[in-house]
């Protein structure tokens, strides 16, 4: 098994490998401009994307895939398990399946084309407006997209979901995907220096990340108010999920989460205290917004418990 597959099979589990490594495949291909997908283990800001993906002439005749619930992927709390039983046991084209064509999944008739991914309209008609500067472009995968967004909102009109999860949590399953393969010796020391310099690239980042991403531009709008239907907390995924399945008589159950999501070999508790510093401060409005419990010190984790 090469490092990449072994990276893929932490982040996503013996039962999604399949289907994440066609992700991935096509991830490193290119798009129909040359420019390349590459996902690099080392860092999850050093994606470059394009929207060729979105307009791609094979999908411009395709027929939009008339569905009630959509689904909006926040990175690291369950989504690929989401999109895959969706489609599997019910059908579904949910987030990547409307981007991109994945055999392994099934999903191979991709509807959804934009113009332009960021908080604002797009280049030309930001460059008119001399008094403003010019709007940061989201610009990474574009099925992680808030989807206040993506112009146009292919999301207008449906109900929608989500899940959200503890932010601790969410950034140390984020090293887990791409910085945790290097760290052979299993050491807190180097998952807090990975993550202190990657939110630091977050901060200064020229483009909006997909991953990092704070959650609560998901879901809600710029004045605060709720934008998505049904939010499902990835601490009680199985159960909300399924609740939420019956209520839209959609048949469709995810795997037990230890399938979804194996690894516990880094968990929050090993956060140093300059970390969860660094943390809070990015992903302060998550705490307040999405009801999770900030704390000061790694010691307060245990406090919870």
């Amino acid at each position: 098994m090469t490092l990449f597959d072994k990276i893929v099979t932490t982040a996503c589990g013996l039962t999604l490998l399949v289907a994440c490594c066609k992700v991935c495949e096509m991830r490193t291909s290119s798009g129909s401009d040359g420019t390349p997908f590459q996902l690099r283990a080392s860092s999850p800001l050093s994606q470059s994307r394009s929207l060729s993906l979105l307009k791609d002439p094979s999908t411009s005749e395709v027929k939009q895939h008339e569905q009630e619930l959509e689904f909006v992927h926040i990175s690291m709390t369950g989504g690929k398990a989401i999109e895959m039983v969706g489609y599997q046991e019910a059908g579904m084209y949910w987030g990547v399946c409307h981007i991109l064509s994945i055999q392994a999944i099934g999903c191979e008739q991709p509807d959804w084309k934009m113009d332009w991914l960021g908080p604002g309209e797009d280049d030309d008609d930001h460059e008119s407006k001399k008094s403003k500067k010019k709007q940061k472009k989201f610009n990474q995968e574009p099925w992680l997209a808030p989807p206040l967004w993506m112009h146009p909102n292919p999301y207008e009109g449906k109900k929608t979901f989500t899940v959200v999860r503890d932010p601790y949590d969410r950034v140390v399953r984020e090293y887990a995907m791409f910085g945790a393969a290097f760290n052979v010796d299993n050491d807190p020391h180097d998952m807090n220096e990975w993550i202190q310099d990657t939110l630091k690239q977050v901060e200064q980042a020229e483009s909006y990340p997909g991953h990092f991403l704070p959650q609560h531009y998901y879901v809600y709008g710029p004045d605060d108010e709720q934008v998505i239907d049904y939010v499902l907390r990835y601490e009680n995924l199985n159960e909300e999920f399924f609740e939420l399945m019956e209520k839209f008589n959609i048949m469709a159950a995810l795997p037990q989460k230890h399938q979804i999501e194996p690894s516990v070999t880094f968990t929050k508790d090993m956060l140093s205290d300059a970390t969860i510093k660094k943390i809070n401060m990015l992903y302060n409005k998550d705490f307040t917004m999405l009801d999770y419990p900030m704390v000061e010190t790694g010691k307060d984790f245990q406090k919870e418990e």
